[in-house]
């Protein structure tokens, strides 16, 4: 898995975490402490205490979501707490919006995960997260063609993602269930040279040959 940008705040310095896999990260006992301490401080200097709350609630999320949690259910209810501390302080944060999607999402509450992303984006246009996001729970709940303009809005705002090949292959599952077999081939083609390490590759090689 490649680095993931935690863009935690509209406007703060955001860093970026390797994930396992990623280059000098090995593992979850690695990366989760690091993760989690750039937020943990009580008046972090990269963030306003609202924002280090959606930071580790992220953090946490990413790692539980990856498979990398040695508890689920405590790094989730973790997660949730820090978030309505978030709100609060402040309820109009798209961010926050997008993390609570996020642990929905995450819970298996798809119809929740998809309110929250579409709020997060209603206070914010421009959150291409939220938008990709968005797009993935759309094609979760049976309805891949209305996610595939969320996503590609998502790329047009954030061309330069670090975690763009995931917006490609996105798309061309969409594609995929939609019975497009041409379209998909191409978005997963185009999602392998991104990042040829990704497990979508295989899914390529595979359709092919449907």
């Amino acid at each position: 898995h490649e680095a993931v940008r935690l863009t935690v705040a509209e406007h703060a310095p955001v860093p970026e975490i390797a994930l396992p896999g990623a280059d000098g990260a090995d593992s979850a006992d690695e990366v989760a402490p690091v993760a989690l301490s750039m937020w943990s401080a009580p008046e972090p200097a990269t963030a306003a205490p609202v924002d280090a709350r959606i930071g580790m609630a992220q953090a946490l999320l990413n790692i539980v979501a990856g498979g990398w949690s040695s508890s689920v259910q405590q790094d989730q209810a973790r997660a949730e707490n820090l978030l309505l501390e978030a709100f609060e302080h402040d309820a109009n944060r798209s961010m926050a919006h997008y993390a609570i999607g996020m642990l929905r999402r995450v819970q298996n509450r798809l119809a929740e995960s998809q309110i929250e992303f579409e709020t997060a984006i209603a206070l914010d246009r421009n959150n291409a997260r939220a938008l990709y996001q968005l797009g993935n729970t759309l094609l979760y709940v049976g309805q891949p063609e209305a996610g595939i303009p969320d996503i590609e809005k998502a790329i047009r705002l954030n061309p330069h993602d670090p975690n763009r090949a995931n917006f490609y292959a996105s798309i061309g599952m969409c594609h995929l269930v939609l019975g497009h077999v041409d379209e998909a081939i191409d978005l997963l083609r185009k999602a392998r040279a991104e990042n040829p390490r990704f497990w979508f590759n295989g899914l390529c090689t595979i359709v092919r040959w449907l």
